[in-house]
């Protein structure tokens, strides 16, 4: 993967080379950076080595480091003490800095060409050391105090520090005085170092102020355009544009809208061009030019504004409405601008002419529906009626004036006005969204109409009271009087069904409507229940008679004439089954058909029915067979017509307290009981439930008992 190129080597070199030639802040928070003061220090040793290979030998040998060569080496120590403490601690890279550490380095090689084999005493490294630390000090003060801004009062204090130490150290004037030439450009450098800095903390301060000052004008400069913009954006969102006519130097200028409403664009018709006027015009209906024109002139001329509304034509054939003002602007009493507005009012005027249709078609509904309008300014009475309002109770709206509320109070039933004012009452105070209430009021031939009366507040004041209320009356004479032969009607019939002997109910969608009071009888299901979601009719057939019943409705569904009465076996609450009869018809119900049934319980009627044709046939059975075999066979029909599984005959013997078994029947025999009991004998006490029906005196059937 390619390298950034501000990593590349080209890139490198040149950064070392402005650290060498300029002064320059240095970030050290990157790795590159500190590739770089790595790389910058080696050339520096590099350089003081050529230096060091081109210096003469006469020179090294004849240098004052061989008087003193302590102050070379101090100085040397010093001076890339110094270098490294900028560098690593402020990354503020100075040219003086590096001559500085040039001409130190210098000196401590050529010491150490001389002196480098010189066999040191005790005494003589602790007197080097002690010098050492008397040169690290002020150096170390002085880069301190050049590392903050180099005010003339640090400059001062810097340069004072050093003479004080230089006057009371004897070993620093040694070390300045033995240095030479090479001391003497050691001072040169900082000097320059000195004057370098505070250079460039100037330059940094105009700097600093200068993009202040650029800042601020992008600051001003961005606030105009975001204002600009919002103008614009104003102007589209309310379809209102601007124009300046100046007169004295014959200029026109648009906002971008004006443009946009004309369906022009700058570049056609450029800012100030006099075009403006023209173009403008001949969007303008030929007949509406010369107003618009003279308008114009009149502001122009005398300062007369005008606010004016046309159709108009844009560039681009596209049909709009426009209102365009205009006033004067004056200086010193002469007129020398036009100001003025151009909106777009397409969907006022698309609104007010659908209200307009909107109103013609509700009068006309109105008339058609002969509807009275009522408006009510509640707090002083006052009243606007139609003319049908009066029409309604026999009157003209003239012979009813001057009208009010008492208008109202006069004519309405005196039963009906406290139910109207409580109705009111709860409307205004929110506790019903409209005011309702149905009212008769007295006609004029003496009878009594019945109207509704419908409305609402339509203004408020601004702490919650209503101000004015509008509504209307509609005559509901006649649907109340058809109300009231229904209801009695109604009454009729019901008293019918709930004294009927037959059962009778509405049955829709396979879900009982109405039953009445013999069903609930019959069925033990209360009214409630059979207009429970979970019931239907299909719970009351019993399992014999379903397919019948399902055949039968299916039939009728694909519209198959059937006849309307029928038998099936039915079953009660209980499970009990109950022999019925339906006789049914079909009536329009809600959005589909219902129905309509009446139900008799042919319990007792069928059970009758079957003991008649049992008898029939014992009787033909007992002209060819034995008294036994009549028995069983009696017993058989029995159990046919009771539904059971097992019967006998006993006699009673009442002296004896007791019965005698005469005879079981064939299925007791067959499928229970295979001991011959006839003749046995049983204490009416201990006979249990066959002794129930004697012991009662009347039949008793059990067919649940446990087996």
């Amino acid at each position: 993967m390619a390298k950034n190129s501000q990593d590349s080597p080209a890139k490198l070199l040149i950064d070392i080379w402005h650290r060498l030639t300029t002064s320059k802040i240095v970030p050290q928070n990157t790795k590159y950076h500190q590739q770089a003061h790595l790389l910058t220090a080696v050339l520096i040793t590099l350089i003081l080595l050529i230096i060091l290979l081109f210096i003469p030998p006469a020179l090294l040998a004849h240098s004052p480091s061989q008087e003193n060569p302590d102050v070379y080496i101090m100085i040397g120590v010093l001076a890339i003490f110094v270098l490294a403490y900028r560098l690593n601690q402020t990354g503020h890279y100075q040219p003086a800095a590096f001559l500085t550490t040039i001409s130190a380095a210098v000196g401590l090689l050529m010491v150490m060409t001389t002196n480098l084999s010189k066999t040191l005493s005790y005494q003589e490294i602790t007197d080097k050391l002690d010098m050492l630390v008397f040169m690290v000090i002020p150096v170390l003060l002085a880069n301190m105090l050049l590392s903050i801004p180099a005010t003339g009062i640090v400059v001062l204090l810097s340069v004072t520090g050093m003479v004080v130490l230089a006057l009371t150290i004897p070993q620093v004037t040694l070390i300045m005085l033995a240095s030479g030439p090479l001391s003497f450009f050691l001072v040169v450098s900082t000097l320059s170092m000195l004057a370098t800095n505070h250079h460039n903390r100037l330059a940094l301060a105009r700097q600093t102020q200068l993009a202040e000052s650029e800042k601020k004008h992008r600051a001003l400069a961005e606030s105009l355009c975001q204002r600009e913009r919002l103008l614009n954006a104003t102007q589209r969102l309310t379809y209102v544009g601007g124009w300046e006519w100046d007169i004295e130097q014959q200029v026109m200028f648009w906002t971008d809208e004006t443009y946009y409403i004309h369906g022009f664009s700058p570049q056609e018709i450029p800012p100030g061009a006099r075009e403006h006027i023209e173009h403008s015009a001949e969007c303008y209906a030929p007949e509406d030019r010369p107003v618009i024109l003279a308008a114009f002139e009149r502001c122009v001329e005398e300062g007369i504004g005008y606010d004016l509304e046309f159709p108009i034509t844009t560039a681009q054939g596209q049909k709009k409405w426009i209102r365009t003002t205009a006033q004067a602007q004056k200086e010193d009493g002469k007129i020398i601008k036009v100001l003025g507005n151009f909106m777009d009012i397409t969907e006022h005027k698309l609104a007010a002419e659908a209200m307009r249709e909107s109103q013609e078609r509700l009068d006309t509904a109105v008339e058609s529906a002969g509807i009275g309008l009522w408006n009510w300014y509640i707090q002083t009475g006052e009243t606007i009626f139609n003319e049908r309002w009066a029409e309604i109770i026999g009157y003209t709206l003239e012979e009813l004036q001057p009208v009010s509320i008492e208008t109202w109070y006069t004519f309405v039933h005196p039963d009906d006005l406290e139910k109207s004012r409580s109705l009111l009452e709860q409307h205004f105070a929110g506790e019903l969204d409209y005011y309702e209430c149905e009212a008769r009021m007295h006609h004029k031939n003496g009878n009594w109409v019945w109207i509704l009366d419908r409305g609402r507040v339509v203004e408020w004041d601004k702490t919650g009271i209503p101000i004015r209320m509008a509504g209307a009356h509609t005559d509901i004479t006649q649907r109340k009087q058809a109300e009231i032969a229904l209801r009695a009607s109604e009454m009729q019939y019901r008293s019918l069904i709930e004294q009927s002997e037959d059962a009778i109910y509405l049955l829709y969608n396979n879900k009982f409507e109405v039953i009445n009071p013999k069903f609930t009888k019959i069925f033990g299901i209360t009214q409630e229940e059979a207009q429970s979601p979970d019931f239907n009719f299909q719970r009351l057939v019993a399992p014999q008679s379903r397919a019948m019943v399902q055949k039968r409705q299916q039939k009728l569904s694909t519209g198959e004439e059937l006849s309307p009465r029928y038998e099936f076996m039915a079953l009660d609450r209980n499970g009990n089954e109950i022999a019925v009869e339906v006789s049914v018809s079909y009536i329009p119900y809600r959005n589909g058909r219902a129905t309509q049934g009446i139900l008799r319980d042919i319990t007792k009627r069928k059970l009758s029915e079957g003991i008649n044709a049992a008898r029939w046939r014992l009787l033909q059975f007992s002209t060819a067979h034995s008294l036994d075999d009549l028995l069983e066979e009696t017993l058989a029909e029995v159990e046919k017509l009771t539904n059971s599984t097992i019967s006998f005959y006993h006699f009673v013997e009442e002296e004896k307290q007791s019965i005698k078994l005469q005879s079981w029947s064939v299925r007791t025999k067959t499928e229970y009981c295979q001991i011959k009991g006839k003749g046995m004998q049983y204490s009416i006490d201990q006979a249990g439930v066959w002794a129930d029906c004697i012991r009662e005196r009347k039949p008793i059937i059990h067919n649940d008992y446990p087996t």
